[in-house]
């Protein structure tokens, strides 16, 4: 029994050592594809300027895995284009030094003493401050150019703008303007009305209370009622036109701007005229 199970555990020997030397080959052509393609985009990216993302691609293909020809030239690339990277201190300004952030070419870095490597060529550096206006200062940097000091000064106070107070007629609803003239119209007429009134009441106190004749009496009591008309509907009027201010805007109005309100007396009385457009 014994000598059967060794028997066929050697006889799985060949059998496992192809497995193992097959998954190894599949390995290493996936590494050397890697590699090769890693080579070829930093020189491309290094040719392009982007010198960082070229550093990137030469750290890959420079690694053990890589076949010794390959990792070779990249690890002369890398060992060259080091130096050639250039970089930047930030320098604040200021009382704010230590507020707000900094973006480079739209992106936030962090900032501290150490230089801050960029790609040769043009960018912008922005300092954002709460409550202070952004400020922007371009940089031009070129290869090989390195710890370059760049002043960074803060941005001015954003003033606060107070709105205007000053009343605008035009925002108000033309449904309201006209509610609003009718209700002073008619707490004007109250005004009249009661006092003429007020003054037949009193003068028939005077020359014949309480015997007065009731006919002479009715057009003073109607005087009254219509005073006491008067003041309801200007209550109601100027209540309507404030809720529907309220209500309505300049655009849900169905009336136009083009209104006009007037009042004057007549040879009979008063009288209130409306104008507009409907």
């Amino acid at each position: 029994m014994f000598s059967l199970r060794l028997s066929q555990w050697f006889a799985a020997l060949p059998v496992a050592f192809c497995v193992v030397l097959g998954w190894t080959s599949v390995a290493s052509a996936q590494d050397v594809d890697l590699c090769i393609e890693s080579s070829a985009s930093g020189q491309e990216l290094r040719d392009q300027g982007d010198l960082i993302a070229a550093e990137q691609a030469f750290v890959q293909c420079a690694s053990n895995a890589c076949p010794e020809l390959i990792r070779k030239d990249c690890q002369n690339w890398l060992s060259e284009l080091g130096p050639s990277i250039p970089s930047i201190r930030l320098k604040f300004e200021g009382e704010f030094a230590a507020e707000g952030r900094v973006l480079l070419d739209g992106r936030e870095v962090r900032v501290s003493n150490a230089p801050i490597r960029v790609n040769p060529g043009n960018h912008e550096l922005k300092w954002e401050i709460a409550g202070r206006e952004t400020s922007a200062t371009p940089v031009t940097i070129g290869v090989g150019s390195l710890g370059k000091v760049v002043v960074m000064k803060a941005g001015p106070k954003v003033e606060k703008k107070i709105s205007d107070p000053s009343f605008d007629i035009s925002r108000i609803p033309s449904v309201s303007l006209i509610l609003g003239g009718v209700g002073v119209f008619a707490l004007g007429s109250f005004t009249v009305l009661g006092i003429v009134s007020r003054s037949n009441y009193d003068s028939f106190a005077s020359r014949c209370s309480p015997r007065c004749n009731p006919a002479d009496v009715a057009p003073t009591k109607d005087v009254a009622l219509a005073a006491d008309l008067s003041l309801l509907f200007g209550i109601a009027a100027l209540g309507a036109g404030t809720a529907l201010y309220f209500v309505l805007d300049e655009e849900s109005s169905y009336l136009t701007r083009a209104v006009a309100i007037g009042a004057g007396l007549t040879p009979t009385g008063a009288a209130l005229s409306l104008s507009g457009t409907f």
